[in-house]
């Protein structure tokens, strides 16, 4: 599991220097599911994920075309005997929006604008901890994200205002 890890912070790493963007995001529905086995509160993970989206400056419009979707996969992990020893978990968080297609722009249509997985392993008892620390921390690279995206408007807006 380890290795698996490791994988995933080195893919991370070397992504590092392609950083997306997402401009003209306003509003976004969220969604949080999660597998039963674990018994993820996912109610106060969604409330969490909202007042971040909130306090970033992102409104949260359950009726928005712009969807956050979070994904929580959950593996119970047993010793040979049966024995439980934890958990394996993975969280997904992806963007889709309504886009316009490069090849034939009358075509609207969804697609994952921004996303990203990680993996993590938990004890019993530190499940939910765990995920909602793993939730956070990636949740807080979105906003960076969409804060960047931000920037980026207001600064072709200023470019803009100065050409004229």
């Amino acid at each position: 599991m380890r290795g698996i890890l490791l994988c995933a912070l080195a893919l991370g790493v070397l992504t590092a220097g392609e950083r997306p963007r997402l401009v003209g995001l306003k509003r976004v529905a969220v969604t949080v599911t999660a597998d039963p086995t674990g018994g993820i509160d996912t109610r106060q993970l969604q409330s969490a994920v909202e007042s971040r989206l909130k306090e970033a400056g992102l409104r949260v419009d359950p009726k928005s075309r712009a969807r956050l979707n979070v994904t929580i996969g959950v593996s119970d992990i047993r010793a040979g005997n049966g024995e439980g020893l934890g958990y394996a978990y993975s969280i997904h968080l992806g963007v889709s929006q309504q886009v316009y297609l490069a090849n034939n722009p009358s075509v609207l249509t969804d697609a994952v604008t921004w996303e990203g997985v990680w993996l993590g392993i938990a004890s019993r008892g530190d499940l939910e901890a765990r995920c909602a620390q793993t939730l956070a921390r990636r949740l807080d690279e979105f906003v960076a994200v969409y804060q960047a995206g931000i920037a980026e408007e207001e600064q072709a807006t200023s470019r803009a205002s100065a050409r004229r």
